[in-house]
């Protein structure tokens, strides 16, 4: 992955919960849409069910994203895989996700300037703005020096050397 940040004038795009700005955010729907789009990374959330198993959702509570209601680990897999997840409520455009074991940051965009972009390039870290969702936006953020974008807009993203 470190590799994509190194390739000079690319912006890597990171589809945030897939292509979420127009479907159901961490399904595969949104996975397969981000991908055919051609997006670098596609970013999704795991929490555990009640039985241990690994289970593609944001949130610690069903209710935002589903039809259920409740924490996802008091279910088992099997109440899970009867829930609807394409269930959506608009953009989830707020909050500061944090990454935590990974080899890039993730800033949020109000820490990013042209002296942040400057420093980190000089230190050669990879870093994912967290979030631009207009062309307009991603482009603010690219002149000031920034190498990646994450977006739930992936389709309206700049498309240069992608």
């Amino acid at each position: 992955m470190q590799n994509l940040y190194k390739i000079p004038g690319k912006t890597v795009i990171t589809a945030h919960r897939g292509m979420s700005g127009l479907y159901p955010e961490n399904t595969m729907m949104a996975f397969e849409k981000a991908v055919e789009f051609g997006v670098d990374i596609v970013e999704f959330d795991v929490r555990l069910s009640g039985d241990g198993v690994p289970v593609i959702l944001h949130d610690a509570a069903l209710d935002r994203t589903t039809d259920g209601s409740g924490p996802v680990s008091s279910f088992s897999i099997s109440e899970l895989r009867k829930l609807n997840a394409s269930f959506w409520k608009g953009p989830h455009n707020t909050g500061c996700r944090k990454d935590f074991g990974v080899d890039y940051i993730q800033p949020t965009r109000n820490l990013v300037n042209k002296n942040f972009c400057e420093q980190i390039n000089r230190l050669g870290l990879c870093a994912n703005m967290f979030f631009a969702n207009s062309a307009d936006e991603a482009g603010e953020y690219i002149k000031m020096g920034m190498k990646g974008i994450m977006t739930d807009n992936p389709h309206l993203m700049p498309n240069e050397k992608r």
